[in-house]
């Protein structure tokens, strides 16, 4: 914030402008952008729709000085000599002075006539007026965020709150469920048990009767003087030995294994709430580079073992194939495949799958080194593609007609597929009806799971939004920020999350990559030329956290990317502090 000693009243004169840097008399002031501007890029503040509620301030003339001949100047009393009155103003002290006060203080001081001091001081006060109105601005904009903020966070406080109400439901119903289908486990087992028992009891008693009378038979024979009594008693006897062999039955034990459930599996179970504030430091560091023989970096993903897989290109974008390698200062091949990729991802063993641009296809790198079919989605086409932790395909598609003629017929969906290739889920319409993309050009997920896109909303317009995976709506949106060096709007190239819950993005244009916080709100943003890195676009995150960048050097002269030694793959180290 400016002090009051920094507060100057501005001069015409010819300087830069601080957004297009062209030669110009500087008259106004953005309050949002905090640049002051030339008459030009005040135009192109109310041409663009992002910029056209900023606050522009005339800083060239900003009051009309009062006619200094009305001001009464000659009555005013000295504080140090009665009956005296001011005179002068010595500009040594910054006060007024009467003739006494110049004689006996204020000796050897300069001094300037009061009507040119009133004038300079109504000049101040014009200024210092100026910034007061900028502050009293961006106090109630504050206020107003503050405001806005804390309405979205009422609602997703109350939306939580929902959430546990019906997760507790859920888990209640299901616990219920279950008890009962124990009970009625255990009461089968019970019934069936118990109908053992009877029946060997049953059984049991007939066999006591028939070897009751077997003794009166035996004591018969044994009292009897005819062989023929005692050789078919003997005969019957060993009849009798098969019963009871059969009389044996098997001992069951039934018991409910005690399952305790602790905080954390009752956190797997019931869900975890998840909470990140914007963080005080924020800064992207290098860490190294690498150079591939090839023009253009367009998608990667690091595999776990520290090679990485990337969809390349030298002459034509539009004809990509993928490489697999490891990493050293020149990087050797270790694999290609022929495929025209719009964009990949690797599964949770590393396993890459790909978008193939302009058809219905999902391809997969099968164990044998070949490309296998996988997915297909037709009559329509895929677009970004992404697998996250649970190991779940999320799939962007759109129908085969114009990309940005969306008619009632058009079909613009997020598609979630299991690793099975079972389609289980679908995005494409809010509960309002309110379609929620028009094409997801990249994809990927935040720490809680929400799917973050990418959007082409027309050829020159992109955004990035959230749809919530469990209420399947839009949870919030960024759209950049205007750059007026170039004259193009915000035109991200790929999107990634960090593990600590940040989303990081890229842009070819500008050469920048953009930090945003897990609620979309900008953080910061790292001009990556001040690293030697030009045109970033393939983002990827590996194991430890370093983040990749992939760059699109095609769009650089080839003489010149050599000649300067220009890397097309770089690491970089974000670090992020709360305190």
């Amino acid at each position: 914030m400016a002090s009051l000693d920094e507060i100057e009243t501005p001069t015409s004169s010819a300087k830069p402008c601080e957004l297009c840097e062209q030669e110009s008399i500087l008259q106004f002031k953005c309050v949002e952008c905090e640049k002051v501007i030339c008459d030009r890029c005040k135009g192109i503040h109310a041409k663009v729709p992002v910029l056209s509620n900023h606050l522009i301030i005339n800083i060239e003339k900003q009051f009309v000085t009062q006619n200094i001949q009305k001001i009464q100047l000659c009555s005013m009393p000295c504080d140090n000599h009665a009956k005296k009155f001011h005179c002068l103003f010595c500009r040594t002290c910054n006060r007024l002075v009467c003739p006494d006060c110049v004689s006996s203080i204020h000796t050897k001081h300069e001094f300037e006539p009061l009507e040119k001091a009133c004038e300079n001081k109504l000049s101040e006060l014009s200024a210092f007026d100026s910034f007061m109105e900028e502050k009293v601005y961006k106090l109630r904009k504050i206020n107003k965020n503050f405001k806005k903020k804390k309405e979205t966070w009422e609602c997703e406080i109350d939306q939580v709150k929902k959430y546990i109400d019906e997760n507790e439901r859920e888990i209640q119903e299901a616990v219920t469920k279950y008890a009962k289908e124990l009970r009625e486990n255990v009461e089968q087992k019970r019934k069936n048990r118990n109908q053992e028992f009877d029946e060997r009891e049953q059984n049991n008693c007939e066999q006591e009767a028939i070897f009751t009378d077997f003794r009166g038979k035996i004591k018969k024979a044994l009292e009897s003087d005819q062989g023929y009594d005692i050789f078919n008693t003997v005969s019957e006897k060993d009849k009798l030995n098969t019963l009871i062999d059969n009389t044996k039955m098997t001992t069951e034990i039934i018991d409910l294994t005690n399952s305790k459930l602790s905080s954390k599996r009752m956190a797997v179970i019931f869900g975890n709430i998840n909470h990140f504030s914007v963080p005080a430091y924020v800064a992207v560091k290098h860490d190294s580079n690498y150079t591939i023989n090839v023009q253009g970096i367009d998608k990667m993903g690091m595999c776990t073992d520290g090679s990485y897989w990337a969809s390349v290109y030298n002459n034509d974008k539009d004809d990509s194939y993928l490489i697999k390698s490891t990493l050293s200062r020149v990087i050797n091949w270790c694999k290609t495949v022929e495929v025209n990729v719009f964009d990949l991802a690797l599964t949770t063993d590393d396993t890459v799958i790909a978008s193939v641009h302009m058809t219905p296809e999902v391809k997969r790198i099968g164990k044998n080194g070949r490309l296998e079919e996988f997915i297909n989605v037709a009559p329509l086409i895929t677009r970004g593609i992404h697998v996250n932790k649970e190991n779940e395909i999320i799939l962007g598609v759109r129908d085969n007609g114009d990309p940005f003629q969306i008619t009632e017929e058009s079909c613009r969906k997020i598609l979630i597929f299991g690793m099975d290739g079972n389609q289980k889920e679908s995005y494409e319409f809010d509960k309002k009806k309110t379609r929620l993309v028009t094409i997801p050009v990249r994809i990927c997920t935040d720490v809680n799971g929400d799917i973050i896109v990418i959007d082409s909303m027309t050829k020159d317009t992109k955004r990035v939004l959230s749809i919530g995976r469990r209420a399947g709506e839009i949870k919030w949106t960024y759209e950049g920020e205007f750059d007026f060096k170039q004259q193009k709007a915000f035109d991200p190239n790929d999107i990634t999350s960090t593990q600590t819950g940040y989303l990081v993005l890229s842009e070819v244009i500008s050469h920048r990559i953009y930090l945003l916080s897990l609620g979309g709100d900008f953080l910061t943003f790292c001009d990556l030329r001040t690293m030697g890195i030009v045109l970033p676009r393939a983002l990827a995150i590996d194991s430890k956290g370093f983040l990749w960048v992939g760059c699109a050097n095609d769009r650089m002269n080839k003489d010149f990317a050599k000649k300067h030694k220009l890397p097309n793959l770089t690491c970089l180290k974000l670090e992020i502090s709360d305190v």
